[in-house]
């Protein structure tokens, strides 16, 4: 439950280290993310405020947006964003993907690291960031786990990898899919140019999509 939402002392630690657990997979997730230097992003489940701080340094002109239903994930991101928040650069607030409290067509770029295992309804939800996004704005999910088909090449992994996932969905009650359904799951949402890429000995994923221009 901490991990999902965190609460509390013990749950301001959480989002603390989950910007150490994160820092590799997030760089491997954004590598494959062109950022305009003067993009509106939001990112989605912010937690410690970690990638909200990489596109502050890697952007001059544009405004970066992050929202968590946490509040000491919230307030945590506010904290070690504090100098780009005085400056108008960052905006974090307290949201929920199903009910995005922004306008529409508003981003540029839209990322969700690690959170979708969350999200109560993944087609609604994307859905939903679709109608946030500008068209030809972009979704970028990145996570370090993803169901691995009974086909694949990376077959030796299968059995340690599935044993994890039960234990992460018994324990955090999350949501994992297959690259293939990840895929789907962009294309009924009504994304575009969607992208799938894996680090097969990691078993992280990215997936991209973009909003069709008007």
């Amino acid at each position: 439950a901490q991990v999902r939402r965190p609460t509390g002392a013990y749950g301001q630690e959480i989002a603390e280290e989950m910007n150490k657990h994160h820092e590799k997979l997030s760089a491997w997730g954004l590598s494959h993310i062109q950022i305009p230097s003067d993009a509106t992003i939001l990112d989605i489940g912010c937690g410690g405020g970690k990638t909200l701080q990489f596109f502050a340094k890697n952007i001059r002109k544009g405004k970066i947006y992050g929202i968590d239903y946490s509040e000491v994930s919230v307030e945590v991101s506010k904290k070690i964003n504090e100098k780009f928040i005085q400056i108008g650069l960052v905006d974090v607030q307290l949201g929920t993907v199903s009910s995005l409290p922004f306008s529409d067509d508003m981003f540029d770029l839209i990322t969700g690291i690690e959170t979708s295992y969350f999200w109560p309804d993944l087609l609604n939800d994307l859905m939903e960031i679709l109608r946030v996004l500008k068209p030809n704005g972009e979704l970028s999910i990145i996570n370090e786990a993803y169901k691995i088909e009974q086909n694949s090449k990376h077959s030796n992994l299968n059995e340690k990898h599935r044993n994890e996932i039960k234990e992460w969905v018994r324990i955090g009650n999350i949501l994992i899919y297959s690259p293939k359904e990840y895929y789907q799951f962009f294309k009924d949402a009504g994304y575009s140019e969607i992208e799938v890429y894996e680090k097969k000995n990691e078993v992280w994923i990215t997936i991209k999509g973009k909003k069709p221009k008007k």
